[in-house]
Order: C-alpha cells, then sequence, then structure tokens
C-alpha cells in the first residue's frame, strides 16, 4: 500500500496473527514471540498514528516515533512498525526523513474517527498493621459512544483484581482509556499489577515512581492509563468547583481499621478533625509539630454502615471525575481546537502542540544536533531565588508579574532558522554563547539576576557538562559561561564586558508565539466559567518547559523477578550487557515489595526532539523581564529593598521608597506587576518571616480587618506551618522546626505509607 511519502504492508490476512505476517514478511520464522525478540539483528522502531486511527495517516508526520529512533530512510537494516490498537504493519519502503531537524507550523487535527471506551475508576483504601494502604473498594463509571453507565463498585478483599478481570472480559476488541483522579500516584499503583499479568506486552511511563501513562497490549484489546490531575494540577475538590459540577464529598479514610469494621454502623457520624500541637524541647531551639485529631460529629442519628458511606463517597468523586474530564476535554476542543488523544498525556504535551500549530507561517524552529545541544544545554539555568532571611515586622509590598513566562514568549522576540557556529557577538541576531564576563569592581547597584553555575566541589566555575552544581546570583570580578542573549543583556546592563569565546547564532529574530498568547490571553481575559478556567490552564501549562527536556532515555520497567539473574549472566565486565546482540547499559535492578515482580530501569543517551535554545531563551527572557521591572522602580526609588525574590515575584520594604509612590509600575496585563495580596485590606503584607528560598510566611489585614497568614515550607503541608514557627526560625541560626508527618510512599505495585519526623532550619 502507497502513500504520500512511505510503502506499508497492513499484515490485513485475517485467519494469520498480524505480528506473524509481518515477521515472515521480513523473512523470519515465527515462534510466538513479539517482533523485537524475534529480530535481534537489526533495530526496530515503533510508530503510533497521531490521532488513533490509521484513517487519518497519510504521511509520515501524521505518525509519532513511540520506541527506539532511528533518523534514517533506511528499511533494510531497521525494522519500522506501525502498531494501531491491536494491529501492526511495516513500513517497507520510505523516500523522506521520518523525524526533520526543524519545527514549523503544524496543523491539529481537530477530532479522530476512532473511539474509546472511557472508563473512569477510583478506589478507597485502609492502612494495614504494616503500612500498606489495603484496597477495599473501587467504583467505575463507563462512557461508550457517549452513554454514561451507572457507577458499579466492587468490594472487600480482592476487589481491584476482580475489577480488572470484569474489565478484560467485558470489553474484548476494545480499545479503553482508563482515568484516574492523581492515579499516577495512587490508583493505578494498586491497579498496574493486576492488568500487567494478563498484556502480552507495555509501554509504561514512570516518573519517581509515578505512573504518568500505560499503554497495556492484549490479545485483541488496548489499555491506556491517564491522569486528569497531569492536565488540570490541582485536586478534585478544587476542580469539581471550578468546573462547577457534582461537588466532591468528604469522607473519614481513619475510621477503617480493617476488614472487621467496613460493616460497624455509627449511631452518629463524625469526620476526623486535625489540629497541630507545637512542643518545645528543652533548651528552647527545636520544636515539634505533633497531629492532635478531634471528631466532628454530624447532626442526627446514622443508619449506614462504614461501608455503605464509603461507596456513596467514591461514587460521588467518580462522578464529578467523569464530568469535570468531559467539561475540560470538550471546551479544549471547541475552543482551543484540538482533541486530546490517547498519546497526550500531560498538559505539558498539549500546551507544546498548541503552540506548534500556532506558530506563524513560515518559521522554522531548528533542532540542534548532538554536539550543538551538549553546548546549549550549558546555558540552561532553572528557576530564580533570591532570600535575604529574618524577620521583617513592617509594611511589606508584593508585586508577581502577571504570566512571566508567557510574557517572555509575547512580548520579546526570540532567535530562528538555520544556525551558524559564530567567534562574535552580532547584538542584532540572538544565540547562545560561552563567553568570559570581566567587571572590575561591583556595582552599587547590582541586582542579582545573572546565574552562576558552580562546581559543587570548588566553588570554581562549573564545567557546565551537566546541569549539576550550585546555582549562584553573588556579584564575581570574573566568570567563564554560557549564556543566551537576554542574559548577556543584563550583564552588559550590571557593569561587565562580554568577550565571546564561542557561541551559536540563529538566522533571524521575531516573535514566534504571539498567536499562541494572544489567543489564550483573550479567552482567559474575556471568558468566565469552565471557559475561563481551561483558557488558564492552558496559558500555564509549562509546555515551554517540553523544550529543554533532556534527552535521556530513561525506561523504567516493571519485570519478572528472575529478569535480573539473566542480564548477570549476559554481562560483559565493561558496565554493560547484550540484549538483542546490542552492548546496552547495564540496568539497574530496584525491589518493589513485590514477590512477582522488580522494577528495572535502564538509561541511555536520547535523541534530541525538540528546539532547545527556544527554551532557553524564554527562560532567560523571563529572567530579563523581571529584571527590567524592577529596574524601572530603581530609575525612581533606587534605595529599594527587595528583601525576597523569586522566578516571578518580589517583595519590597515599603519604608525603603522613602514615600515614592510607585502605583503607576503596577497593573494586571500581560507582563505586568500585580501588586494584588488576594483578600486584603490595602495590599499591604504587615509583616514577613524568610527563613531560606521558598520558605517564608507573611500576614495581612483581611476585609475586616481581621489578621490572615500566607504560608510557603518546601516538602511540609501549609497546613502544619505557623507564622510563630517561621518566626522561631529565623530568630536563631540553629533554630529549628520538627514537623511530624506521614508520606505515601508509591512503589508501582502499591502504596505504603511511611511515618518520619522533617528537621526545618532556615537555610
Amino acid at each position: 500500500m502507497r502513500l504520500n511519502d512511505f510503502n506499508l504492508f497492513t499484515a490485513n490476512e485475517k485467519n494469520v496473527n498480524c505480528v506473524q505476517q509481518c515477521i515472515e514478511y521480513l523473512g523470519y520464522k515465527y515462534v510466538g514471540k513479539s517482533i523485537e525478540d524475534t529480530i535481534t539483528d537489526k533495530k526496530v522502531v515503533k510508530y503510533h498514528p497521531i490521532d488513533v486511527s490509521m484513517d487519518q495517516v497519510q504521511k509520515m508526520d501524521d505518525l509519532v516515533m513511540v520506541y527506539g529512533f532511528d533518523n534514517t530512510t533506511d528499511c533494510k537494516n531497521v525494522v519500522r512498525v506501525i502498531e494501531c490498537g491491536d494491529h501492526m504493519g511495516l513500513i517497507t519502503k520510505m523516500w523522506n526523513r521520518p523525524i526533520k531537524n526543524v519545527v514549523t507550523n503544524r496543523k491539529l487535527n481537530v477530532s479522530s474517527t476512532k473511539k474509546c471506551v472511557e472508563i473512569f475508576v477510583d478506589i478507597e483504601s485502609f492502612e494495614d498493621t504494616n503500612h500498606n494502604q489495603v484496597p477495599y473498594l473501587i467504583c467505575w463509571q463507563i462512557v461508550n459512544s457517549g452513554i454514561v453507565s451507572d457507577v458499579r463498585y466492587e468490594t472487600m478483599e480482592g476487589c481491584v483484581e476482580k475489577f480488572v478481570d470484569k474489565v478484560l472480559e467485558e470489553h474484548k476488541g476494545s480499545e479503553i482509556i482508563m482515568y484516574a483522579w492523581y492515579g499516577s500516584g495512587y490508583d493505578y499503583q494498586h491497579i498496574f499489577k493486576y492488568l500487567k499479568r494478563h498484556s502480552l506486552r507495555d509501554e509504561t511511563f514512570i516518573r519517581n515512581n509515578q505512573i504518568i501513562y500505560a499503554k497495556l497490549i492484549f490479545n485483541k484489546m488496548v489499555i491506556h492509563l491517564k491522569d486528569p490531575y497531569l492536565f488540570i494540577l490541582c485536586g478534585l475538590g478544587k476542580a469539581a468547583k471550578a468546573f462547577g459540577v457534582t461537588a466532591k464529598g468528604e469522607f473519614p479514610h481513619q475510621l477503617v481499621k480493617g476488614w472487621g469494621n467496613l460493616d460497624e454502623v455509627l449511631k452518629r457520624w463524625y469526620f476526623i478533625r486535625e489540629d497541630f500541637q507545637d512542643t518545645y524541647d528543652e533548651s528552647g531551639k527545636s520544636i515539634l509539630i505533633t497531629a492532635k485529631t478531634w471528631k466532628e460529629f454530624e447532626e442526627g442519628e446514622n443508619h449506614m454502615s462504614i461501608l455503605q458511606k464509603a461507596i456513596e463517597y467514591c461514587i460521588i468523586d467518580v462522578i464529578a471525575m467523569q464530568q469535570i474530564w468531559v467539561k475540560f476535554a470538550s471546551t479544549v476542543k471547541t475552543e482551543l481546537g484540538v482533541e486530546i488523544d490517547v498519546n497526550t498525556f500531560t498538559l505539558s504535551q498539549l500546551s507544546m502542540k498548541l503552540m506548534l500549530s500556532n506558530l506563524p507561517k513560515g518559521i522554522k524552529l531548528t533542532i540542534p544536533d548532538r554536539s550543538d545541544y551538549d553546548f546549549i544545554k550549558r546555558g540552561i539555568y532553572g528557576g530564580r531565588v533570591v532570600a535575604k532571611n529574618g524577620a521583617y515586622e513592617e509594611d511589606i509590598l508584593y508585586a508577581d508579574v502577571v504570566s512571566l513566562y508567557p510574557s517572555a514568549m509575547r512580548l520579546l522576540e526570540h532567535g530562528y532558522g538555520h544556525a551558524t557556529k559564530v567567534k562574535e557577538i552580532n547584538w542584532s541576531k540572538h544565540g547562545i554563547y560561552e563567553v568570559e564576563l570581566t567587571c572590575n569592581s561591583k556595582p552599587s547597584d547590582y541586582m542579582e539576576f545573572l546565574p552562576f553555575r558552580e562546581s559543587s566541589t570548588t566553588g570554581e566555575a562549573s564545567s557546565n557538562l551537566n546541569r549539576g552544581g550550585k546555582l549562584s546570583y553573588t556579584w564575581r570580578s570574573k566568570w567563564i559561561g554560557v549564556y543566551s542573549t537576554y542574559d548577556l543583556l543584563i550583564a552588559k546592563d550590571q557593569g561587565y564586558s562580554v568577550k565571546c569565546l564561542e557561541g551559536i547564532e540563529y538566522a533571524y529574530v521575531g516573535y514566534l508565539f504571539n498567536n499562541f498568547i494572544d489567543k489564550l490571553f483573550k479567552l482567559k481575559s474575556e471568558s468566565t466559567g469552565v471557559i475561563r478556567m481551561v483558557a488558564k490552564i492552558a496559558l500555564n501549562g509549562g509546555g515551554y518547559g517540553k523544550f529543554v527536556q533532556k534527552p535521556i532515555e530513561i525506561n523504567s520497567i516493571i519485570v519478572p523477578k528472575t529478569t535480573l539473574q539473566q542480564f548477570f549472566e549476559n554481562e560483559d565486565g565493561d558496565g554493560k550487557v547484550i540484549i538483542g546482540k546490542q552492548r546496552v547499559n547495564k540496568p539497574k535492578f530496584y525491589d518493589i515489595d513485590s514477590d512477582e515482580w522488580e522494577k528495572m530501569v535502564i538509561e541511555s543517551e536520547g535523541e534530541v526532539r525538540y528546539a532547545t535554545q527556544i527554551g532557553v531563551s524564554i527562560l532567560s527572557g523571563s529572567r530579563y523581564r523581571l529584571y527590567m521591572l524592577i529596574k524601572q522602580i530603581k530609575s525612581i526609588a533606587p534605595g529599594i529593598d527587595i528583601v525576597y525574590s523569586d522566578t516571578d515575584s518580589i517583595f519590597i520594604r515599603k519604608k525603603s521608597l522613602g514615600g515614592i509612590d510607585i502605583s503607576k509600575y503596577f497593573g494586571k496585563q500581560l507582563g505586568q506587576l500585580d501588586n494584588t495580596v488576594d483578600g486584603s485590606l490595602n495590599n499591604i503584607i504587615n509583616k514577613i518571616y524568610i527563613a531560606g528560598p521558598k520558605m517564608y510566611g507573611y500576614e495581612y489585614y483581611d476585609q475586616n480587618g481581621i489578621p490572615q497568614n500566607t504560608l510557603r515550607l518546601k516538602g511540609v503541608p501549609a497546613k502544619m506551618v505557623t507564622l510563630d514557627q517561621l518566626k522561631h526560625m529565623v530568630s536563631a541560626k540553629n533554630n529549628s522546626v520538627i514537623y511530624s508527618m506521614m508520606q505515601m510512599r508509591k512503589n508501582i505495585i502499591n502504596v505504603k505509607n511511611a511515618y518520619i519526623d522533617k528537621t526545618v532550619k532556615q537555610t
């Protein structure tokens, strides 16, 4: 079968397994194994249709590479498999390169012809004596061809396995998308092992032990695991309120002690509330924070068992999740012009697709080769935080940039087009350069915006061959580093002379993302309700972060326990093992508290897929935007004292302004500084305690003159933190606060509670 730029073997003989047809077409003997296990002397690359159905595929650009990588047109030494649902075929000839080294405007298909069965799932569990989370209830709702079923459930021991068995039995021949809110970190940790046991193979994406996406292939069946939380990025209760759907219920999970009390009927139903108490040690330098629980009783008599109450609660959660997702997905389709396909499983992916679909016509974003990437990545610097630790019991002004990253994309130009190696900087163009910075004396008005990456051991300039090393913003007289144009503009403005050692420069500069940002900002500004919520989510969706995503392939695979010994038998003594007649990095194996499975991780150098320099320019431009906004204020208030500043916000000591009115620099438009303190009487903070980066708390008066607190303490739930604790931390260098808290540990096949004491000091 001939398509626009490749030939396809469709393997459409009805009475023969398509895998067998493909293997025999290539001249190999079928022995019941997968194509990659059978053909071990060639590279195997797999593709999926971007829009799920093969009906939409006419050219290579309609396919996405999902397994392996090859940037040639070789179909003799490379086996190219197209998978769609439970069927596969082969690309037998190509006459265009499948992966281009430039990115241009990509038109999005609004809909696909193939529809999947959708199943919305929620699990309830209790903690056993070994601190394992044990499921006792699973509820699910099926949506098939637009028809929404009643919520079904299974209870008691083995409920999750029974659910999986029913799905596999009742939906043979179907393609299923399963949704669970925060399923990546919870529900799928219980479900995955049962699906894995029955599957022929799977492609599972694991990040920080969270299953962010999985595709499991069965005989005549495919199941995708997706997590709506990875798109909407908030709790189910908050999302239900924002999307105006069935209100999420409330359930006292601590009531369930085990299998024995599920049938218990409490005469008065109650909820368990938490307070936290502070206990000082003898020296007075440490405070221990522990939880103290109490009961809040409902009015009236209760006639339902604990299990019945749990079922009622779980059903409401499933209904709310289904309604939220339908509203979100349909709004994305109608307002943004894209249907969320099965291969899109995070908000950043969706945002990237929208960005690329809105590129101006004719714009080409060059994807760097490996050597250029290794140079460009040295100019990647993460979020900026500069904190002046201490107690400031005085009036403080707060301001943050309205949508900082989108503003850097919309209001600043970025380089694009052909890349050229240079030894001098053309300031009319944009690029990334290794430079020597020199400045004889520190300017009196120096602002800590220019990043310096130090070696973690010497404090000297890091080699920057990776993103390791400590990030610093303190002035130094001489430095060698790699920077994007906007960082170098900051450097020049702060008194540095810039000598170029080498660099990469781009042919053109221009506004690349105006269509994308304008469309979303207009929706956000002019719409209300769900449309505004979706526009806000997409606007801050982090798609720009994909540009600087590391091209490292980290394959985390759940394998049988015997796999470890098999790899040791194939070890070649050089830190490599032989897999499919190829030497690869030796896998690392991790115990996941299972008699059946373990986690195998193979890390390898992946191919560069994104225009990394664009991400570097956006990050650099964001620093430049905030720098210029602060510089404007300093032009009329040179004594301004900023006690805390991070990526997009600042806290200013009001008295440092000397009575100068800076209100003209505040606003609510894209890229302006917004000085609103939500809920406050006059946008004034009356005290702030700063203990380090991402560690602060402040007090303000609300509309009724009642003091309110906002608290940030990395790694600690906000409900446990008080302003007095932060005051204690900053009152002496060695003072500490110890938080006694529970953390959920995810093992991919189960969830376990861990009880820890976290000690926090100012940094």
